[in-house]
Formats: C-alpha cells, structure tokens, sequence
C-alpha cells in the first residue's frame, strides 16, 4: 500500500496526508496547508485583535454559556461598571463573569450562580478570599486598623497596631 502524500501550499513541502489536517472542504478530505503551517497562521491570527475577541467570545461561551451579545446585556444592566467596586469595565478587556463557586466550583459556571460582571481586581480579590464574607471583613477590619494607626510624619515615634490571630485568619 502507498503512502499518500500531498504538497503545502504554505511552504511546499510534500508531506504525508497524516500530516494536514482533516477538511471536508476540499475534495481529498484535508486542508491545503501542513498541520505545521496551519498552527503557525494560527497563532499569527489569534495575536491580532479579531482574533483575541474571537478567542475570548469562544472562550466565555464554553465557560459560562454566555454569547457576546448576553455579555453586553449584562454589562449595559451594570450600567459599564463593575458589580463590586463601580469602577468602569476596561474596554480592551473581557470582564469576568462573578458566580457562586459553592454551586459550580470549577472555572465553569451554570446561569443559575452567575452573580455579575467585575474588574479582575475585584474577581481576584473575591477569588483569593475564597468567595468568605467573614474573611472580607477580617481584611476590612485589618486594613482600617492599620489606617487608623498612622500617624503623622512629624512624630517621630510610631508604634505598630497589635494584630491578633483572630484578623490574620
């Protein structure tokens, strides 16, 4: 039995058809182009913005189920702005998608959880705290007490605030 082979028609190189990926396109079954050469167009096409919108809508489709159309939607219900802190959403970046990690622990989530859309600041900081009221607040609390303990730059003696093991949990 002989091997069948087909030229590239990107770098012309004849190559086994094993090599060329599977397109029900073209009359022999495969693409035009070496697997090698597809990956490479590939990753050219997916650094160029339609690109990366195109990767990011496929992206929060398989993840969350949402199309870009329903992002927008909940966006514009947000009015631009993020659930959490209502900072304005960058533009040039995809807002996460905030959901309940008890009911869809993974990165997936169902429509049931989803909470709404925040900055990565604030989906990191709800990420970190493992999604724990009393953990935020534990921060809040060391945070203001530390802001409470500042003083000014003119007294030369400053003493550090006692922090207790029940704020470091």
């Amino acid at each position: 039995m002989a091997m069948e082979t087909k030229t590239c028609w990107a770098c012309k190189q004849t190559k086994p058809l094993t090599d060329f990926y599977v397109s029900r396109a073209n009359r022999d079954g495969r693409k035009s182009d070496c697997s090698d050469c597809s990956r490479a167009a590939n990753a050219v096409w997916y650094k160029t913005p339609g690109g990366r919108q195109y990767n990011r809508d496929r992206q929060l489709l398989e993840a969350h189920g949402l199309t870009p159309e329903q992002r927008a939607s909940k966006i514009a219900t947000q009015d631009g702005k993020c659930a959490c802190c209502g900072d304005l959403l960058a533009t040039d970046r995809t807002p996460h998608v905030d959901h309940d990690h008890a009911c869809c622990p993974e990165k997936k989530s169902c429509s049931k959880c989803q909470r709404g859309m925040l900055c990565q600041p604030c989906n990191t900081m709800l990420g970190d705290a493992k999604d724990d009221p009393a953990r935020l607040r534990a921060g809040i609390a060391y945070l203001e007490k530390w802001e409470r303990a500042k003083t000014p730059l003119v007294v030369q003696h400053w003493k550090a605030p006692t922090i207790t093991a029940e704020m470091l949990n």
